[in-house]
């Protein structure tokens, strides 16, 4: 599903069937039902960071997701919050490997030694660096605001 292969709505039926037959006793349904309900939560404090950055540079979201991802957005109000949305999704490629990298660096239109990627998991952010793209592993505000007043987009 991350990959674009099926949909998201194929993809919780199918994890619904499969539990279902380790659990027949289960409502299974109900319980994929539960749990699809949630579409995450926002850390507001790093998007109002990274929106302050917005004027000295272009905020694309990159991202490994399932073809729901756009509704994920719109249900947060974020739907035009980024200049371009890059997911594993639409790609057929996910992070770390260097495709969907690729493919956000299309997205925006830049190359590689003038963008800045954050990241929470080390190996994206290594991926990231390898294709020489300046990369922070987020770790908490503090260290972001830094990071990026070192790249001067702050």
């Amino acid at each position: 599903a991350i990959r674009g292969g099926i949909g998201d709505s194929e993809w919780r039926e199918a994890i619904a069937l499969l539990l279902q037959r380790r659990h027949p006793a289960s409502d299974s349904s109900r319980a994929v039902s539960l749990w699809s309900a949630g579409v995450g939560r926002i850390d507001s404090g790093t998007l109002s960071l990274l929106r302050r950055c917005a004027p000295n540079g272009r905020l694309v979201l990159l991202t490994n997701a399932t073809s729901r991802l756009r509704d994920d957005l719109r249900e947060h109000g974020l739907s035009d919050a980024f200049a371009s949305v890059v997911s594993s999704s639409d790609v057929g490629a996910v992070k770390p490997e260097a495709g969907i990298f690729s493919a956000a660096l299309d997205a925006c239109g830049c190359d590689a030694g003038s963008v800045v990627c954050i990241d929470d998991e080390e190996r994206n952010v290594a991926a990231a660096r390898e294709l020489g793209i300046h990369a922070h592993r987020h770790t908490s505000g503090d260290a972001l605001r830094e990071f990026l007043a070192r790249a001067r987009l702050l």
